[in-house]
C-alpha cells in the first residue's frame, strides 16, 4: 500500500525537521534551487546543526532525494504496474495521485525536472522502463477493446499524468491570485475532478 500518508505525518525530531523542511521546499512550494538558509528557516534549525546533521546542501538534498523516490515516487507510478484490472487501477491511480498533489503538489514536476540533476530519480525512472511498457500493452488492449478513446498509447499517459498531477498547482493559482471569483469556485472545484477525468479517459465506454 502507498505509504506516503505514513511518511507525512510520522516525521518529527531535529534530523526529520530538517528533511521535512526540504521536502516542502520542493515539493509543496516548487523552490527546486533552496538554499542552506531556506532549508534553516523554514526548519527553524540553524545551519551549523543542519551541517551538523548532513555535512553539506548536496548530501542532504541526496537523502531527501532518495526518500522522495522510495516513499512517494515509487509507491504511487507502482499503481500502474498492478495486476488489477485496466479500469481499477487507473481509478486507484487517480485517487491516489490527487491525494498526493494535494499535500505535495510539485512532486511531478520535480520528478520531470530535476531527473537529471539528481541520479537516483534518473535511476528510478530507469527502473520503471520494462514495467511502463506493460503497462503500454495494456492500453493498446484497452485500446482494442474501444475502452478508451484515445488511440494512442502516449498520448493516453501524457493525459492521465498531465491532468491528474497538476490540478492542485492550478488551485494553488488561483487562490494566491484570488481568481476563484472570477470562476466562482473554491476548493470544492476539485471534488469531481476524478469522476471527470475517469469520463474523459474513458469516454468511449460502452
Amino acid at each position: 500500500m502507498p505509504t506516503f500518508f505514513n511518511f507525512y505525518i510520522t516525521m518529527n525530531g531535529t534530523e526529520e525537521k530538517i528533511k521535512k523542511a526540504t521536502i516542502d521546499l520542493l515539493l509543496c512550494d516548487g523552490n527546486f534551487g533552496v538554499t542552506m538558509k531556506d532549508i534553516a528557516n523554514k526548519s527553524i534549525v540553524s545551519r551549523t546543526v543542519i551541517h551538523y546533521y548532513f555535512r553539506s546542501k548536496e548530501n542532504l538534498l541526496a537523502v531527501v532525494c532518495d526518500e522522495i523516490v522510495e516513499d512517494l515516487l515509487r509507491p504511487k507510478y507502482q499503481i500502474l504496474f498492478t495486476d488489477y484490472p485496466f479500469k481499477q487501477k487507473i481509478l486507484n491511480f487517480i485517487e491516489h495521485a490527487e491525494k498526493v498533489s494535494e499535500i505535495y503538489p510539485y512532486l511531478d514536476i520535480f520528478l520531470v525536472s530535476q531527473c537529471k540533476i539528481y541520479k537516483n530519480l534518473q535511476q528510478y525512472i530507469d527502473s520503471t522502463k520494462e514495467s511502463f511498457g506493460m503497462f503500454v500493452k495494456e492500453i493498446c488492449e484497452a485500446v482494442t477493446k474501444e475502452e478508451i478513446s484515445n488511440q494512442d498509447p502516449s498520448n493516453f499517459i501524457i493525459d492521465l499524468l498531465a491532468i491528474s498531477n497538476y490540478s492542485s498547482i492550478y488551485y494553488d493559482f488561483i487562490k494566491k491570485n484570488d481568481l476563484g471569483k472570477i470562476f466562482n469556485s473554491d476548493k470544492t472545484m476539485f471534488k469531481h475532478r476524478k469522476k471527470h477525468l475517469y469520463s474523459y479517459l474513458f469516454s468511449n465506454n460502452k
